[in-house]
């Protein structure tokens, strides 16, 4: 009796507000979203597992790792293989990238190769101090991941992420490429913190070059 007098009372409820909100929630109402590509290069150097025989006995479900790379500007890197032409490096670089992913499935008893057997975070810090932070699958490409947020001119963005394999590298990494669809909703100028200094300095020591005084 109670099941079917809750039922009674919500279902007209759900119903009414279904049918009162729809005329609002309209294409007109989303604000317009930027288009924003960056290419990136993993290091394969950097991979490091915590499991410590991971690598020597197979990964498995629930292994993690963490790996570092570089992000250049978007269409920087070629498509294909790249081992004899291209090692990521700070040279041309814009900032880096941290990702880090748990294995959801056993590799050696997945059905298909095909199949996202990985959940990773990304966080990408360009040298500027705008950053962005991303979450999705991997292990098959493309894939479409969901923007979490961002720092600096791209504080509070929302949207979300497309993530391509272009090939490989001179590390044995993979090079990728990120096309953002977003929205910035709180945009921030952190050029001229301490924050985006410091970063610039690291930048060009890791470049070799001096910093202007």
């Amino acid at each position: 009796m109670i099941k079917s007098k809750l039922t009674y009372y919500l279902l007209p409820s759900l119903l009414f507000g279904c049918l009162t909100s729809a005329a609002t929630l309209t294409a007109q109402t989303n604000p317009p979203a930027d288009t924003l590509v960056i290419d990136v290069a993993m290091d394969a150097g950097t991979l490091v597992y915590s499991r410590p025989d991971a690598l020597a006995t197979g990964v498995r479900r629930a292994d993690t790792y963490v790996i570092n790379g570089f992000v250049y500007g978007g269409f920087s890197i070629p498509s294909g293989d790249t081992t004899n032409s291209f090692a990521p490096d700070p040279a041309g670089s814009i900032g880096t990238i941290v990702m880090n992913g748990i294995f959801v499935s056993d590799p050696a008893t997945a059905v298909s190769s095909n199949v996202p057997m990985i959940t990773t975070t990304h966080v990408f810090t360009l040298n500027n101090a705008d950053g962005f932070v991303t979450q999705g699958l991997e292990g098959a490409f493309p894939q479409i991941r969901a923007l979490l947020g961002g720092t600096g001119q791209y504080s509070g963005s929302i949207g979300q992420v497309t993530e391509e394999l272009l090939g490989t590298n001179g590390t044995g990494g993979y090079n990728l490429r990120f096309t953002f669809q977003l929205v910035r909703l709180n945009p921030q100028d952190n050029s001229t913190t301490l924050t985006a200094q410091k970063q610039r300095v690291q930048s060009l020591k890791a470049r070799g070059q001096r910093p202007n005084r």
